[in-house]
């Protein structure tokens, strides 16, 4: 059935429609008109096109050139394999034997500790006189930051400018009178493994209040002053 605008007259047929678009829309084949005669629109399409051909054809253009920024100017020498690193680097290597060295790679917490884990006390100078005797040169002590605690790795470090707290001597705290030999734990009996988060668990509350004495009791004034002197000679503290 045909609807009442077809019957009417009134409706265009959709074929007719996109038959008269197209129509419409296919260009008329004449000969190119003068930039005089074409209009606004039609010069300002043509120049689009035209500058878009060229900016295609155009070579690339080069990079920018970077200018160094003005500074001050340094000197630098480089160091042969084996030579003397200058002392204002903080380490000095003058004297030191150039040949080939044996020695060990361990942390120190790897020593055999009285209080669960390896110190930098008495078994670690026992240590060095081992190595001595062994002909050995060279101890690899291994980054000696605080690691985190999850592993207890010493690559992982959280502080560079702070040393490992369980690896303060507590036998060496007690000779310099800023704890009490009662406040000592019980000596480990394990000489096979560490047990890291235990022996934190005893010895950060120990390490807290051996800070609030030393930087507060009078008694330790002279401590102090060595603490102090050592801040002012080393900046990294």
């Amino acid at each position: 059935m045909q609807s009442s605008l077809q019957r009417s007259g009134s409706f265009l047929r959709p074929q007719r429609l996109l038959v008269g678009r197209v129509n419409a829309a296919l260009p008329t084949a004449r000969a190119p008109r003068s930039r005089q005669q074409q209009s606004p629109i039609e010069r300002s399409l043509t120049s689009s096109t035209l500058c878009h051909a060229a900016t295609m054809e155009a070579p690339p253009k080069p990079p920018p050139t970077v200018l160094p920024r003005e500074g001050p100017k340094y000197e630098y020498e480089g160091l042969d394999i084996g030579s003397d690193i200058d002392v204002q680097y903080g380490s000095d290597t003058q004297g030191i034997p150039k040949n080939r060295r044996s020695g060990v790679i361990l942390h120190p917490t790897s020593l055999p500790g009285p209080y669960g884990t390896g110190e930098i006390g008495q078994e670690a100078y026992r240590f060095v006189d081992w190595l001595a005797s062994a002909g050995m040169q060279i101890w690899q002590v291994l980054p000696l930051g605080p690691p985190e605690t999850q592993f207890w790795s010493p690559y992982s470090g959280t502080d560079a400018l702070c040393g490992h707290p369980l690896m303060i001597p507590l036998d060496e705290l007690v000779s310099e009178g800023l704890m009490d030999s009662s406040e000592l734990p019980a000596k480990s009996s394990s000489a096979q493994a560490a047990d890291f988060n235990t022996v934190n668990e005893f010895r950060e509350p120990l390490l807290v209040k051996v800070a609030d004495r030393l930087l507060s009791d009078s008694k330790h004034a002279n401590l102090r002053k060595q603490m102090d002197a050592f801040r002012s000679e080393n900046a990294w503290v």
